[in-house]
C-alpha cells in the first residue's frame, strides 16, 4: 500500500484489511513505523495503533513517530508560525524575557527554515499543544472566510440590488416561464454559497493572520515592553496592508467573543489569553462553565497583569502609526511597482529559504485592495481607520487577485448607513445598562444579565 499519507485508518473495515496484510506479510517494526509517521492527522493514529499488538510493539519501539504526524499535519508554510507559538509557551511568563522574545521573531523571519526544524525536538505534550492549536486556528479561518464572502455581493447580486432598475409582472412571469422550461430554479443562491473554495495562498493568508495574533498576545502578554520596542520587533516587519490583516482577524475573534459571552463584568484582557482558551469559552456548553473559565487566572500569583501592553492588542497597533509618520507622501502618487517595494519591509538575506523575496506573499490582491481604498491617503491613515472596520469584517487584504476579479470585480459592497451611530434612545438605553451593571458590580455580584432578568447573575 506504500508510504503515502494515510487517514483511512479511522475506517474499521480498511483497517482489519491492514491488519490481515501486515500478519501474512510480516512486516518489520521498522516498516510499521514509516506506515504510522505517513498518517495525516493525529487522531488516526489510536485507531491505527488499536488495531493490533504489532502496531502498538512498533509504535513504542519507535522514536518520534506521533511528532512526524504533527509534522505531517501542519502545513510546512504555517510550521515556523506553529512553532514561535508553541516555543513561547514555554518562555517564563512573568516577565518575558525581552531577548528570547526579540530572539524568536527574528529566527520567524529571518531563519524560517531552521526554526520549523525545532518542531522534531520538541517536547510530546508540546508537539500536542501546537497541533491542537493549527486545528482551531483552521476552523477559524475556515469560519471567518465563509462568513467575509456570505456579506460581499457577488456581480449578479450588486445588479439585482442596483437602484432605479424596474422590473415589470410581465418580464418577471416570463422569466419564470423561461427557467420552467429549461428545468432550472429562478432561486438566487445565498450569498457566498456559489463562491470558490479558498486557494493555497488564501488558506495560508487567513492561518497567519491568525497566528500572528495569537504571537503578539503570547509574546507580549507578560513583562515591560516599550512601545518602540515592540514596534520595531513585530510590528514593523509587516507592510501596511498585512497589518490589516491583522486587525482583520483581530476583529473576527473580538466578534466570536462576545456572541460567545454576555457577561456583566468587562473582561478586557481575555482575548489576550490565548486563541486557545477563548476558543474553550466560545465552546463551553453551558453558562458555568464559562464563567469558571472567565474567572480563572493563568498567573502564578493568582493576578492579572498584562504589563505595558493591557490596553490590548488595537491599542499597539494603532501606535504603529507613529513609525509612518515621515512618510508623508499621498499613496497615488508613486507607481504601484514602487509603492509596494518601499512599504515591503527589507530582512536580511535567508541562507536556508529559497524564496529571496522580499514579500512572502506573491499575489497582489491584498496590496491592491489595501491600496484601493487608500490611494488618496498617506500610510499613517491607511492601517486600521475605525470607519472601515465594515472592510475588515469582509477580509478585504486576504483575497487572491484573481478572485477579486472574478468574483466580486465591483469592489466589497458598500457600507450600511450610518454603521456607527446610534439614536438618542439607543444612548439612553446603553447609558441604563451601565449603570445597572455598575450597581451589581458594585454590589459583588457577576454573570450574565439582560435587562429585567438577573437570575444568572451571582453575588
Amino acid at each position: 500500500m506504500g508510504l503515502e499519507r494515510v487517514s483511512a485508518f479511522g475506517n474499521k473495515n480498511f483497517a482489519v484489511v491492514v491488519v490481515k496484510v501486515i500478519a501474512a506479510f510480516g512486516l518489520p517494526c521498522e516498516i510499521i513505523a514509516a506506515i504510522l509517521r505517513s498518517l495525516d492527522h493525529p487522531r488516526s493514529l489510536l485507531p491505527a495503533l488499536l488495531t493490533c499488538r504489532h502496531f502498538y510493539t512498533s509504535f513504542k519501539e519507535s522514536h518520534g513517530v506521533e511528532a512526524s504526524i504533527i509534522h505531517r499535519q501542519i502545513d510546512p508554510a504555517l510550521l515556523p508560525y506553529a512553532v514561535t507559538v508553541a516555543e513561547t509557551s514555554r518562555l517564563p511568563l512573568y516577565p518575558r524575557p525581552a531577548a528570547s522574545v526579540r530572539s524568536l521573531l527574528d529566527d520567524l523571519y529571518n531563519s524560517p527554515a531552521r526554526l520549523a526544524s525545532r518542531s522534531l525536538t520538541l517536547p510530546l505534550n508540546t508537539l500536542r499543544s501546537m497541533s491542537r492549536t493549527y486545528e482551531i486556528i483552521q476552523g477559524l479561518a475556515y469560519d471567518f472566510s465563509r462568513r467575509a464572502l456570505q456579506q460581499i455581493p457577488s456581480p449578479k447580486e450588486t445588479a439585482l440590488l442596483k437602484p432605479g432598475v424596474i422590473h415589470s409582472s410581465d418580464d418577471a412571469k416570463n422569466d419564470q416561464d423561461t427557467e420552467s422550461e429549461q428545468g432550472t430554479s429562478k432561486e438566487i443562491p445565498a450569498p457566498g454559497a456559489t463562491r470558490s473554495p479558498l486557494s493555497p495562498h488564501e488558506q495560508f493568508r487567513f492561518c497567519r493572520a491568525f497566528y500572528r495574533v495569537e504571537l503578539f498576545n503570547m509574546l507580549f502578554r507578560g513583562g515591560e515592553f516599550s512601545e518602540e520596542a515592540v514596534r520595531s520587533w513585530f510590528f514593523s516587519r509587516l507592510p501596511p496592508w498585512e497589518l490589516e490583516q491583522l486587525g482583520c482577524a483581530h476583529l473576527f475573534l473580538e466578534m466570536e467573543f462576545a456572541s460567545g459571552t454576555s457577561l456583566t463584568t468587562h473582561q478586557p484582557f481575555q482575548l489576550s489569553r490565548g486563541i486557545c482558551f477563548v476558543h474553550r469559552v466560545i465552546t463551553a456548553s453551558d453558562y458555568n462553565t464559562k464563567l469558571k473559565l472567565l474567572q480563572s487566572r493563568d498567573e502564578p500569583d493568582g493576578n492579572i497583569n498584562h504589563g505595558y501592553y493591557n490596553q490590548g492588542f488595537i491599542s499597539a497597533l494603532y501606535s504603529v502609526y507613529d513609525a509612518f509618520y515621515e512618510d508623508d507622501g499621498i499613496l497615488d502618487e508613486r507607481p504601484d511597482e514602487v509603492l509596494r517595494a518601499e512599504l515591503a519591509p527589507i530582512r536580511p538575506s535567508r541562507d536556508d529559504w529559497q524564496e529571496k523575496d522580499r514579500d512572502e506573499d506573491p499575489d497582489w490582491g491584498p496590496f491592491h485592495a489595501w491600496l484601493n481604498q487608500h490611494r488618496k491617503n498617506r500610510v499613517a491613515t491607511s492601517v486600521m481607520m475605525y470607519e472601515e472596520a465594515w472592510l475588515r469584517a469582509r477580509a478585504y487584504v486576504l483575497w487572491d487577485q484573481e478572485r477579486m476579479d472574478n468574483e466580486f470585480p465591483d469592489g466589497f459592497g458598500e457600507q450600511a448607513e450610518h454603521p456607527l451611530k446610534y439614536t438618542d434612545e439607543e444612548y439612553d438605553e446603553m447609558i441604563e445598562s451601565f449603570d445597572l451593571r455598575s450597581q451589581i458590580w458594585r454590589r459583588g455580584g457577576s454573570g450574565y444579565w439582560s435587562k429585567g432578568d438577573e437570575r444568572q447573575r451571582e453575588m
